[in-house]
């Protein structure tokens, strides 16, 4: 399946951010930095059904918050 072009991922992700921002009166954020594949699979499995798990980079973050 062909990605697209670049320009088009991030503005449909920046979208889905500021989609996901004015769905829920609550945002958690935090740093996911040296966090093995095993252990964010039993956090999202956790989480599943109770929360949406949105991954980024921080500039992409800081720009859909602002």
């Amino acid at each position: 399946m062909p990605r697209g072009r670049q320009g088009d991922w991030k503005s449909n992700y920046f979208l889905k951010i500021i989609q996901l921002l004015d769905d829920y009166p609550k945002c958690f954020i935090v740093g996911a930095d040296n966090v093995g594949s095993k252990q964010m699979q039993q956090i999202r499995m956790s989480l599943r059904g109770k929360a949406v798990v949105l991954m980024g980079k921080n500039t992409m973050m800081r720009k859909a918050i602002r």
